[in-house]
């Protein structure tokens, strides 16, 4: 039997009494809810979440999921927090902001393909809050949306970015407790979206679904340094000739850990362009996941689409499992992908010792330069000191000291 403080049982028996009342979704919400138990927790039966075994993985105590102290500097942009699932978003005045629930019809129109999926019907089943939010065209706006709390938060955002608008999107997962969070991002022709996702703790099942007019640009920076489960998945549509999706993760799995970048990017028309790197640092008895998948449509001609993934195992026991895939229809096109597994490199390790650089250090350099490729653009821009702070703490963590005399 399940643990009885485990967060499957907390998503499970989640009382319907303490759920927002919203009289045009009542009945849907039970149905779905319904639908879900039926379904149950993704297991690795199914091909999407082979290496990310849910109904195992949240199987745990809650008490295992606990957060770094980290000291942060303040961030400086407008703000939304959600608390334990309850929205404070009194430091976001100027932003054409709703709640999600003054639109229940766009809710009830996504209920039949969100009923394919357990994660998605509980999303909407047990829903308690979320933001719907408008960038008018040819504006520019930012926003941080932090997650905080211990208890569960099902949570649903829908964005949409008007032509020629820009966004930059902050994500923070900052809690002790479990997320299931939906972002809907709609960019139209000529928009940007910058989304920046740092997950610092707790347990969070995040998904972002895309779409992108002509020539809109979404470009996705996810850094995973904490949390006990961490699964984070995109699924971009390019609707638009000339759109450009770039995807880019770092995953810091320190002891314990599981982490997970999914990501399912179409290219449903011609001349159209994605880009995908992920960089895995995995500590003893942690894993990392990547799957990525690319999908040319038919008569999607001209279209570029290339996937790399590289890891960084730190110990014997520590764990990478990856699965890039292609699939296309078209005949003129440039994808491709790669993937590198491996450990610490010795001989430059030598090189910087031998130089007279202490082997903690030496360490650091290596990892650091591992990761830039991801982590520099993220640290060069809006809210650099605040991950900053949490990427080093947990590189502080995983690298010093090491064990077993390394």
């Amino acid at each position: 039997m399940p643990n009885p403080a485990s967060l499957a049982a907390q998503i499970r028996d989640l009382d319907p009494i303490q759920l927002p009342v919203v009289p045009a979704l009542q009945d849907l919400r039970q149905n779905l809810r319904q639908h879900a138990l039926d379904l149950g927790l993704p297991t690795r039966r199914l091909e999407a979440w082979h290496y990310t075994d849910l109904a195992r993985l949240l199987d745990r105590p809650l008490a295992e999921a606990t957060a770094l102290d980290v000291e942060a500097p303040a961030l400086d942009m407008p703000q939304i927090n959600f608390i334990n699932g309850a929205m404070q978003a009194e430091h976001a005045s100027g932003l054409e902001l709703k709640s999600i629930f003054d639109a229940p019809a766009l809710l009830g129109d996504t209920a039949d393909h969100d009923a394919r999926e357990a994660m998605l019907a509980f999303n909407l089943a047990l829903l308690t809050e979320g933001v719907r939010l408008s960038v008018p065209a040819g504006t520019e706006q930012t926003l941080c949306v932090m997650y905080a709390g211990g208890e569960a938060q099902h949570l649903r955002h829908a964005i949409h970015v008007e032509a020629g608008a820009k966004l930059t999107l902050f994500e923070i997962f900052n809690g002790a407790g479990y997320g299931n969070i939906v972002s809907d991002v709609t960019v139209d022709a000529g928009g940007v979206v910058n989304h920046i996702k740092l997950h610092s703790s707790g347990t969070a099942i995040a998904l972002t679904r895309a779409s992108l007019g002509a020539s809109a640009r979404y470009v996705a920076r996810h850094i995973i340094v904490g949390g006990q489960v961490a699964r984070h998945e995109s699924r971009i549509n390019l609707d638009g000739a000339m759109a450009h999706a770039d995807l880019s993760a770092a995953m810091l799995a320190r002891a314990g850990a599981h982490q997970d970048v999914t990501s399912v990017i179409a290219h449903n028309v011609a001349d159209t362009s994605s880009e995908t790197q992920i960089r895995s640092l995995v500590d003893e008895a942690a894993r990392a996941v990547f799957q990525g998948k690319v999908v040319v449509a038919r008569d999607a001609q001209r279209v570029d689409a290339q996937q790399q993934s590289r890891a960084l195992l730190l110990a014997e026991n520590a764990e990478m499992n990856v699965k890039p895939e292609l699939e296309i229809y078209a005949d003129d096109v440039a994808c491709a992908h790669g993937s590198t597994v491996g450990a610490l490199d010795k001989d430059a390790l030598f090189f910087l010792r031998s130089r007279g650089i202490p082997e903690a250090e030496a360490r650091q350099m290596l990892v650091r330069g591992f990761l830039a490729d991801v982590t520099e653009a993220v640290l060069a821009g809006q809210a650099s000191d605040f991950i900053a702070a949490h990427l080093d703490a947990n590189l502080q963590l995983i690298l010093n000291p090491r064990k077993g005399g390394e």
